[in-house]
């Protein structure tokens, strides 16, 4: 039974979210994202993602009013995606609140085992729990299981607080999608990244057999999603707004989807100090099996590609490509060119105190030089502190816009 503080809360901010949900300027930022991914010659989207920064620091537990766990996790997300909505990004706020399905398996124990990871000074290294080939033939195979129990019940008491407001788009895509579907990921997390660089030198058949046994449980369980018709629209990860020309829009359940309906997101921060060419020995040949079913691919998250962009052109359907912070802009803009929309990712620390407007100006205008008519995202993510002031996140967003004004 919900409290009246909890439903309270909850329903003053559905209803902030509905009116943000509903500005016609919603549908300009749609029709933005749609030209940008579609490679037309419109000027950068402006995107804002998550970071430590919204946990931590702006929404603590203490500041949150509900008192229910549940529903706190549901006001956070309120609350940040309000922040962002709000801010003067192109960040897109959809008329309707995602709520994931409740699985019934521990999503981090998908493969039956995780390393143990172990603090080295400021950092972390992985315990790698694959050892030989007996360990990968002893690996949890993966099913696509939702409780339906559990959603239903979550489903049900979301709609009663605020579902007359807000409708509730229940995701009941598979769990090994995003950073779930990422090979490298469960490299790192299995085997441990160290190792990783080891295997592609004096164990690569252990390596190949590992990329392998885990390609082989992603297209598993997402073919058993689906057949349960269980993908979603409503809850697509590319680190974008999911809009594009060739693509069904954005929206909730009930309608379900094919993979070729559907945005695919891979990364490979995992391998940024691995060769190309083993990256796409023992990552790209993999990655490549998992995108060829779904409609279009946004690549890279904070790794380094810019000796690796070539490689990335084999993988189906791609259409993003991520340029990190410590990248270099001007040369992966020439590998890129027009084919593919190059979201450039500025350094965070642009907002961990007050906005330095000519700082970030000049940095705009270096990169569009360097990408003079290609296709851009400028991406603020990774943001670990703004200085407690939400703010500098507005701030920003304005001092990018008016940059973009001047030098596109």
């Amino acid at each position: 039974m919900s409290s009246q503080r909890d439903i309270d809360t909850l329903r003053t901010l559905a209803g902030a979210y509905r009116a943000l949900a509903d500005d016609p300027v919603q549908d300009e930022r749609r029709e933005h994202w749609r030209a940008l991914h579609a490679l037309e010659d419109v000027p950068p989207c402006v995107v804002i993602l998550g970071g430590n920064a919204f946990g931590h620091e702006l929404f603590p537990p203490e500041r949150l009013g509900c008192e229910d766990a549940f529903l706190r996790g549901v006001e956070f997300q309120l609350r940040r995606q309000l922040l962002v909505g709000s801010s003067g990004s192109d960040n897109v706020t959809e008329p309707w609140f995602n709520l994931r399905a409740e699985f019934a398996f521990d999503s981090r124990r998908i493969w039956g085992k995780i390393g143990e990871q172990r603090r080295h000074g400021d950092s972390w290294i992985t315990e790698p729990v694959i050892h030989g080939p007996e360990d990968i033939d002893a690996m949890a195979v993966p099913a696509h299981a939702v409780d339906e129990a559990a959603t239903a019940r979550r489903a049900g008491q979301l709609h009663d607080i605020m579902g007359d407001v807000l409708p509730i788009n229940v995701d009941r895509s598979p769990t090994l999608v995003g950073f779930g579907a990422d090979i490298a990921f469960w490299l790192g997390q299995l085997r441990g990244i160290e190792q990783i660089l080891w295997d592609t030198l004096d164990n690569p058949e252990l390596l190949h057999a590992l990329c392998r046994r885990l390609l082989d449980g992603i297209l598993k369980q997402h073919r058993e999603a689906e057949d349960a018709g269980d993908w979603n629209l409503g809850g697509q990860y590319v680190q974008a707004a999911p809009y594009s020309r060739t693509l069904p829009d954005p929206a909730p359940q009930p309608a379900p989807r094919q993979r070729k309906d559907l945005w695919c997101f891979l990364a490979a921060q995992e391998f940024d100090q691995i060769s190309p060419e083993a990256h796409d020995a023992f990552l790209i040949a993999y990655q490549a099996e998992v995108a060829k079913h779904f409609g279009l691919t946004a690549y890279g998250c904070c790794e380094t590609l810019t000796r690796k962009i070539d490689i990335l052109k084999a993988i189906p359907n791609l259409r993003r490509i991520a340029v990190a912070p410590w990248a270099d802009v001007a040369a992966c803009a020439r590998q890129i060119g027009k084919d593919y929309v190059m979201s450039w990712r500025p350094n965070p620390v642009c907002v961990a105190g007050p906005v330095d407007a000519d700082a970030v100006t000049r940095g705009v205008r270096d990169t569009i030089e360097a990408c003079r008519g290609q296709n851009l995202d400028i991406n603020l993510k990774d943001i670990t502190t703004v200085g407690g002031d939400p703010g500098n996140l507005s701030a920003w967003a304005h001092t990018v816009k008016r940059a973009i004004d001047a030098y596109w």
